[in-house]
Formats: structure tokens, C-alpha cells, sequence
């Protein structure tokens, strides 16, 4: 029978008939379980083709685990007795079990070049048995010696596997009737069982790939033969060597994990990822190298000393227009994204200080944003759509308590769909040229009206944010990115150490790192400390900036997560009110004296001087030299002659 002859929903009625018990159909999105279990059989007949409906629209990777069990939940010790074997053949082809004598009932192909089998026994066996056999079978065929256990879970024919570019189907190669007794496999396979299954963890397996000799004798080097000061070089060489050698990330890191080259071993949790970056950064080296090399050829090829060119710099003049054109173009006025919170299309930073509630802030504003909900309940959503989130920090749980905290807070249904995405803790890195591929991929896809980093620090690599020559590149790419798709870029960003010597600095100016990041900002966003002595209550000032708009007035919020959703108090004044109550109570005041409460006001000068001229109540006034006094005239317009000694005109 072939692969058309059974869907995904006809598969698990195989696998299962009218046994009853729990089954397991998990999905797996970003590296994390989505858990879901049903009792079978079902009680209606929709309820697992919407299931693989569902994951297959939001692609999401789909599995199921053969076994039943006893109890809700995949735990081995409520695993029933079945009438399967099954193998997770990885890259050894279903044929092979065909030589061997024991030809798979089921043969399916997971992703190209990739393969699981099972087998139909002649009766239901126990979980010890079946182990035994699994496991016999598993090394006997030479599959991936992890996938013989009783909760594996494996994918659905007929789905697809979203792991891969495109989302490739996993296809079942043949159904037949085949059935097997279970004495007679395990006499074909039990000699294959070794005596001690575990392979010691210094073993290093070469992919099957052809690696360079100076590689193999680098992964050869004993402990006694390295030189603590040439560590770092011969790792790095030696990362290059296999990314030439075209091996992926995970590959590498398997090879020279265990090599004695690896001068991060020992480093408790931080070793891997410390040993994933430093592999990426000799991955970007060589692939710099081999597009360096590609435009040298084509130079060559096109006869000519000149490097390649593109756009104007191929026309060979700069895009300029004339001053006429410019003044009589017709150009939309900036708009907002978040009303008096963040631009249409901008791009800006989160900043603040440690613990103040940054993160939250981020997914609310995106929440806001794909929702079309106001943002903290009291900005207004002025152009909503999707939103994708990528964060390096936080544990998946927090994130999920806060978005469950926001989402009853907004009212919105957890089954609702609401167009926003969040990555994880993938290791995500913005000085990566293949995880920047993949983003610009996915925001092509999704077309997002909002793309949060968080944080920038763990996402950028080796790279020194304290040097502008060394982060605008990746600043660059985020701004061509935004421009190109039209949409807006936040990044969270932690700010400076707090110095006695620069008080009074602007918002912007008080970041971690490079002035790069101030002049990166169209909207800004600093969070500060307040204290709060509720108990499980958290306090901050938002201060706001804008590259198109006059600054707005301090936000002050507190909140609180309960179990029923999240508690959030929100003060703002309105700008002219702020400055109205200034002046009335110290003033007159100089223009100069106000701005210098920029702490309290967040107004520069002309900001000052335009919500006086509008307002009814205040009124400036010239005194001896430049110097403009503001006064509180009230609504009776009267006003005094002198201040402060000094005589008024």
C-alpha cells in the first residue's frame, strides 16, 4: 500500500483501533513541549483531525508516542501493553531491515533523507518485553540508540515537519500486512544487544562528512599536548576547518565538545553556551570568507579590477533630489504605533535599570499591539497587527505567567488567536549571518508591525557595545530591516551604572554601552525604580522620548501578578497640566529654571515655549536681556511687573 492510502487520522486509527486508554499527540514549538492528551477513542470524531489541523496552520511540529497509557500524562509507568515495535531510524534507510529479514510494516520518511519504522506484533506484550525488543531491534539496525524507549514520541504521516525550510511532509513510504511474532525478532536481533549500551561521553563519532586531515589530528590531541596559551587559536582553527568542511553548528559542537582543545569545559552551565558562540563566530568567519571569495571570482569573470556594485552604487551617482522636489513631495506625517508610547514604524530602546520590569513592559506593548487592546489599558493602539518577540533571558514559565497575567487583564480568551509570536531562549544571536537570514525569513512571512529583542547584551556575541565601530553594524541592519518591512524595532537594554558625577542625564544618554544606541532611538522608553512596600507589588517611572514628537511627561505604574491576572495602577499627567502646576507654585520661573527641572518635566525649551503660547493660564514674558520669564496669570489675566526684584516689559 502507499503513502496515499493513509492520512495522518487513518495512521493513528491503525495504530490504535478500539484500544482504549490515553494517548499522547505533543507538539513541539521553539524547543519546548506543548503537551495534549486525549482519551481513545474518541468521543467525537473532529477532535483529533482539528488537533492536526490546528498544528499544522500554526506550524507547529507534531508527534505522538505509540504506547497508550494508563493515566493522563506520557509517564513510563503508566504505559500499557501494545502490539508495536518501533525504531527511530534517523538516517538508515527502512530497506535495511528489508536485508535483514524483518521488513517494517510501517516505513515512513520524517524529513528528507530521515526515517521511522514500526513493526506489528502478533500480540500485545508487556513494557519489559517490548523494551527488549525495541532495543534489540534499535541496534541491530544501527537507528538512533534514543529512540527505542517506550515514551518516545515520533512524527505523524501526513503532517509536516516544520524543523526544515518549506515544512517538508513526512510521508509514509508503505503500509502492508505485514504481522510478526515476537519470538522471531528477538532471535533476529538479541546478538546485536551489546553488553554495555551506554557509549562512553569522551567518544568522538566523525559525521559522515569528509573532514580535513589537520581537523582529525587536532580532534586526535591529547590533553598532554596542548599549551594552555595556544587554546584559544587552535579552537578557533579548528572550528573553522569543520564549518569549511560544511558541518552545521550542533555538529561541530558535538565533535570538539569532548576535544582537548575546548578551553571552556568545566565552566559548569555557561560551557556550552560560551562554546556554541565562540563555533558562530568561526562559522560567520567563514562564510565572510566564501562571499569574499564568490565576488572575487565574479570580478574575474566580468573582466574588470572594479568590486561589484549595486543600486546607486552601480549607477555610479548619488540619489540626490533637487530642493524643489523635496519641499513638494508629499510625505506622510509621522503617526504612531502606540499612542504617546512608540512611532509607526520606529525604532527605539526599552532601557532601564535591573528589575524593573522591562520584559513585562515589552510583551505588553506587544500584546497591545497584535491584540489592537489599549497598552497598559490607557494608550491607544493606533496601527495593531502581528508582533514577534525574541528573548534570550527569562525562563519560559515567567513568560508564560506574564502573558497569562496580561492576557486576563486585557480581556483577552487564551483560545483566542491573537497574531504574536515569541522565540525562547534559542540562543538567538543578531552577529550571526544565518540567524539574521532566518529573521529577515520570518519577517517576511509574518510582516509584523512590531519586533522586540530582549535583551540586546545576549544577543550580540563577542561584540563590544561600548564601541560604536563594533555595534552599529548590527544597529544598520536592524534599521534596513524595519525600513524595508515598515515595521517598528524595540530593544530591550539595560542602562549604565548609576555615577554621582552625571546627574540629571536624559533618559537616552543613561544606557549600557555606545552613544550608537541614543542615536539609534526614534521612541525611548527608560524604566526606573520606585519603591513599593505592597507586598508582591513591583513600582517604576517610565520616562519617554521622541525623535518626531515633543517629549511626554513621566508614566508611574505599579503592578502586581495574582492568580486571577495582573493588577497594574498607571499615572500620567498631562504635559500642560505638569507645567501649569510647576509654575503656579514656584514660579515665575525662567526658561532656563524649567528646563532645568527636566527631571520632573522631561520638556526641552521649545516644548516650554509651545504649551505656554497655547495654554490660557500661563504667559511668557521678556525680562532684561534674552532672558523669557513664564508666569501663572490665571484665569483673570492678571499678572505681576516685577519678579523677583526685576522689572518686567
Amino acid at each position: 500500500m502507499n503513502e496515499s492510502d493513509l492520512d495522518a487520522e487513518d495512521f493513528l486509527e491503525l495504530l490504535w483501533g478500539e484500544d482504549e486508554g490515553w494517548i499522547e499527540l505533543p507538539a513541539k514549538v521553539n524547543g519546548y513541549w506543548v503537551p495534549w492528551q486525549l482519551f481513545w477513542p474518541p468521543s467525537q470524531d473532529t477532535i483529533v483531525s482539528n488537533r492536526i489541523d490546528q498544528c499544522l496552520h500554526d506550524e507547529e511540529d507534531l508527534y505522538y508516542s505509540v504506547a497508550m497509557f494508563r493515566e493522563k500524562g506520557r509517564n513510563i509507568e503508566h504505559v500499557m501493553p501494545t502490539g508495536w515495535l518501533w525504531a527511530d531510524l534517523d538516517e538508515v534507510h527502512p530497506s535495511t531491515a528489508v536485508d535483514m529479514g524483518i521488513m517494517p510494516t510501517v516505513a515512513i520518511e520524517s524529513s528528507p533523507g530521515r526515517y521511522q519504522a514500526l513493526w506489528r506484533l502478533t500480540r500485545k506484550l508487556k513494557t519489559k518485553d517490548t523494551e527488549r525488543l525495541n532495543r534489540g531491534l534499535t541496534y541491530a539496525l544501527g537507528a538512533d540508540k534514543g529512540g527505542w524507549d517506550l515514551t518516545q514520541v515520533l512524527r505523524i504521516p501526513g503532517t509536516r515537519n516544520f524543523k526544515y525550510p518549506g515544512g517538508p511532509r513526512v510521508r509514509m513510504l508503505w503500509y502492508n500486512e505485514l504481522v510478526y511474532e515476537p519470538r522471531d525478532v528477538w532471535a533476529m536481533v538479541k546478538e546485536h544487544v551489546p553488553a554495555a549500551e551506554l557509549v562512553a561521553a569522551t567518544d568522538i563519532v566523525l559525521p559522515k562528512r569528509d573532514i580535513p586531515h589537520r581537523a582529525r589530528r587536532l580532534l586526535a590531541a591529547r590533553p598532554e599536548e596542548t599549551v594552555d596559551g595556544e587554546r584559544s587559536d587552535k579552537l578557533f582553527e579548528l572550528n573553522c576547518l569543520l564549518a569549511e568542511a560544511g558541518c552545521e553548528d550542533e555538529e561541530i559542537y558535538d565533535l570538539v565538545v569532548n576535544s582537548a582543545w575546548n578551553k571552556f569545559a568545566g565552566r559548569g552551565s555557561s560551557s556550552r553556551t560560551q562554546l556554541m558562540r565562540d563555533i558562530r563566530r568561526a562559522v560567520t568567519h567563514v562564510k565572510k570568507k566564501v562571499r569574499a571569495k564568490k565576488v572575487e571570482q565574479a570580478v574575474k569573470a566580468d573582466g574588470s579590477d572594479q568590486p561589484l556594485l549595486v543600486g546607486w552604487e552601480k549607477a555610479g551617482k548619488l540619489p540626490r533630489v533637487s530642493i524643489k522636489t523635496l519641499v513638494n513631495m508629499e510625505i506622510k506625517e509621522p503617526d504612531w504605533l502606540v499612542e504617546d508610547i512608540w512611532t509607526a514604524g520606529g525604532r527605539g530602546i526599552l532601557g532601564g535599570e535591573p528589575k524593573t520590569s522591562k520584559t513585562l513592559l515589552a510583551m505588553a506593548m506587544g500584546m497591545a499591539v497584535a491584540s489592537g487592546q489599549p497598552f497598559l489599558g490607557e494608550f491607544e493602539v493606533i496601527d495593531s497587527g502581528p508582533v514577534l518577540m525574541i528573548q534570550n533571558e527569562n525562563r519560559v514559565k515567567m513568560m508564560q505567567d506574564r502573558a497569562r497575567g496580561l492576557m486576563a487583564k486585557m480581556g483577552i480568551s487564551k483560545d483566542e488567536e491573537t497574531p504574536m509570536w515569541t522565540v525562547d531562549n534559542v540562543g538567538f544571536d543578531l552577529d550571526y549571518d544565518r540567524h539574521l537570514e532566518i529573521l529577515e525569513a520570518d519577517i517576511n512571512d509574518l510582516r509584523p508591525k512590531l519586533v522586540i529583542f530582549d535583551p540586546l547584551i545576549n544577543m550580540v556575541g563577542d561584540v563590544d557595545s561600548d564601541k560604536s565601530s563594533a555595534i552599529q553594524p548590527i544597529l544598520n541592519e536592524l534599521i534596513r530591516m524595519g525600513v524595508s518591512y515598515k515595521c517598528a524595532i524595540l530593544i530591550v537594554h539595560h542602562a549604565a551604572k548609576r555615577s554621582q558625577n552625571t546627574p540629571g542625564r536624559r533618559a537616552g544618554q543613561r544606557l549600557l554601552g555606545s552613544t550608537a544606541l541614543h542615536a539609534f532611538n526614534e521612541s525611548m522608553l527608560f524604566a526606573s525604580h520606585l519603591d513599593d512596600h505592597r507586598d508582591g507589588w513591583s513600582a517604576l517611572t517610565i520616562d519617554r522620548e521622541f525623535r518626531s514628537f515633543e517629549p511626554q511627561t513621566p508614566i508611574r505604574m505599579a503592578w502586581h501578578l495574582s492568580t486571577t491576572g495582573m493588577d497594574i495602577e498607571l499615572t500620567s499627567q498631562n504635559k500642560e497640566g505638569l507645567l501649569v502646576e510647576t509654575v503656579r507654585e514656584e514660579g515665575p520661573l525662567t526658561i532656563k529654571q524649567l528646563v532645568e527641572k527636566a527631571d520632573s518635566l522631561q520638556l526641552e525649551r521649545k516644548a516650554i515655549l509651545r504649551l505656554v503660547d497655547k495654554s490660557p493660564v500661563l504667559k511668557r514674558t521678556h525680562g532684561r536681556g534674552r532672558i523669557v520669564w513664564i508666569e501663572y496669570i490665571g484665569n483673570n489675566g492678571a499678572s505681576p511687573t516685577r519678579v523677583n526684584g526685576q522689572a518686567l516689559r
